[in-house]
């Protein structure tokens, strides 16, 4: 990478993932345009990567959800900001759908 340069990572690489355990306040794009801002970071299990970012209420959220990592497509560390697979609506559902397969519960999100 070029000194200066600014780079835009995918959310599953290893700086990706890197950026992920570490992206509380980042504002949070979907299809729909910005959509919150990264209020919390949930990891399942101590010394693994991040398993979901929490986004807070905006006017198109009215609550703060939990957004699985797998909807993130990319990061961009040095504007702050995660770009989603989808609407946030969307990728808040199927995040929903697979809280509920997983053996640990976040809370009441």
């Amino acid at each position: 990478m070029l000194l200066g340069r600014k780079q835009t990572f995918r959310a599953g690489s290893p700086v990706g993932v890197y950026w992920l355990s570490r992206c509380e306040g980042f504002v949070v794009e979907g299809r729909e345009g910005e959509t919150g801002v990264v209020e919390e970071i949930v990891f399942l299990e101590p010394r693994r990567p991040a398993a979901y970012v929490v986004v807070g209420s905006s006017r198109l959220l009215g609550r703060p959800r939990a957004i699985a990592v797998g909807e993130i497509a990319d990061v961009d560390p040095w504007n702050r900001r995660l770009r989603l697979r989808g609407s946030i609506r969307a990728c808040a559902r199927r995040s929903r759908r697979q809280e509920r397969a997983a053996p640990v519960a976040l809370d009441g999100r």
